[in-house]
């Protein structure tokens, strides 16, 4: 009885680790025997730093002993972020391996991470940090220089300032002298 405890035990263990996801689930890798040791997949940049609505490109490059793989589907989703949309986009790899997966970085400023994933459950991560453009202070109001205007008026009051002392005497003297 003892032995068969054991063994239901461990099956409830192992059963409760597969449905959890510890075991296996969306981001663990349960080798597939069809793809060899040797097959690689690559996400680049694995980090960029970009300002909030700007366009980000991510490679994916696929690779089996070295050797591009050429029309596989690779499958890029933004896991979690600012801009993270739940959808898989499917790119077709090219002629060097690599399929080209791009978006704009409006959902604010965080950071994203991206997974691009194999049918063959190879997986690869990058991370994009979003940053806010802070605009500059404004530049300081010129300073202030009299217009014609002011520079007119200034003129105007100093001549008046001259001319009225030698207008009165003037006036006075012929006053004076009849």
């Amino acid at each position: 009885m003892g032995k068969r405890l054991m063994i239901m035990m461990v099956i409830a263990l192992m059963a409760t680790l597969l449905l959890t996801g510890s075991l296996a689930g969306a981001d663990s890798h349960i080798p597939d025997p069809q793809i060899p040791e040797s097959a690689a997949l690559t996400l680049t940049p694995e980090y960029e730093e970009n300002v909030v609505g700007e366009v980000h490109t991510v490679v994916a490059t696929y690779t089996i002993q070295g050797v591009p793989q050429v029309g596989k589907a690779i499958l890029f989703e933004i896991i979690s972020g600012p801009n993270a949309d739940g959808v898989l986009h499917t790119v077709l790899t090219d002629e060097m391996g690599q399929a080209v997966f791009s978006y704009v970085g409006d959902g604010g400023p965080c950071i994203d991470t991206i997974r691009a994933g194999t049918a063959e459950c190879l997986k690869a991560y990058a991370q994009k940090k979003w940053v806010e453009v802070i605009a500059p202070p404004p530049p300081p109001p010129p300073p202030v220089v009299p217009g014609v205007t002011t520079w007119g008026l200034l003129g105007a009051a100093i001549m008046l300032g001259l001319l009225i002392p030698f207008a009165i005497r003037r006036g006075m003297l012929a006053s004076a002298s009849r």
